[in-house]
């Protein structure tokens, strides 16, 4: 259970580094959100279904916050700064290649 509050966590400092990194307004931030919801739904009800070999029982959903907030409360500020400097890559990087004349002439 605390490796996949752990995964959830991790998935959603991804989306925070994308909104940081983009400056998201209301709009993108609540789709982006919506998105995050839509996906760690169905992962933690299948985390949880797999760990009890089909039985889900309430005290697990402790055990999945629990393993969310040690994220949160340790390593979350270190992986944070990682995904934002792997975006700021990928973004520098997306910026060369827009000014290759290939790209130019592929997008005029």
């Amino acid at each position: 259970m605390l490796f996949g509050g752990l995964l959830l966590g991790l998935a959603y400092d991804l989306i925070r580094a994308i909104r940081r990194l983009f400056r998201t307004g209301k709009l993108l931030t609540a789709l982006l959100d919506a998105s995050y919801c839509l996906v760690a739904l169905p992962l933690a009800f299948f985390i949880l279904w797999r760990a009890a070999d089909m039985a889900l029982r309430p005290w697990m959903l402790g055990g999945l916050a629990l393993g969310a907030a040690i994220y949160f409360a340790g390593p979350s500020v270190f992986l944070m700064r990682a995904w934002m400097a792997l975006l700021r890559a990928v973004r520098r990087a997306a910026a060369r290649l827009g000014q290759t004349r290939l790209v130019r002439w592929i997008l005029r």
